[in-house]
């Protein structure tokens, strides 16, 4: 199994003797997102090649598997192509038409694709699990910025 050294998994973290750990990253979250992995894997396995629109490259998915493995997403780093917009910036109507321009072509693409590859696939209850991945997301965030500093 290959790891990536330089990465903390959740796994480890839950693992670790911080017992502020475990008041957010209960089992439920932990399954929540773990479908949520799955869904993203899927999403970069399968769908990409349809949807025919500027999407980061994935390089490698590995299923994230409860107290089995490390999930994993391998992806193309877009910083020299892109640009993090802040709240106060503004966009302007050519980006507007542009992005309008991918997603109506992304789905045409789907709609023309075989329904097989997705139907039932990618939404079946993905907003439940995110929704449940992200109930623990402000105590996450206390808890991963207390360790960095």
């Amino acid at each position: 199994m290959e790891k990536v050294l330089f990465l903390h998994s959740l796994e480890k973290i839950l693992s670790s003797d911080e017992s502020n750990s475990k008041t957010w990253f209960t089992e439920d979250n932990r399954k929540a997102l773990a479908k949520v992995h799955e869904f993203e894997c899927g999403f970069y396995n399968v769908l990409t090649n349809v949807i025919d629109i500027p999407v980061p490259k994935a390089y490698k998915t590995i299923e994230w598997i409860l107290n089995e493995q490390d999930g994993c997403i391998h992806m193309e780093d877009l910083t020299s192509k892109g640009k993090t917009i802040s709240y106060f910036d503004n966009v302007n109507l050519t980006q507007i038409k542009c992005f309008i321009r991918h997603l109506a072509h992304w789905h045409k693409n789907i709609l023309c694709s075989d329904p097989g590859l997705w139907r039932g696939k990618f939404i079946s209850k993905a907003m439940d699990a995110f929704g449940t991945a992200l109930e623990g997301i402000g105590q996450q965030g206390k808890f991963l910025w207390k360790n960095q500093i």
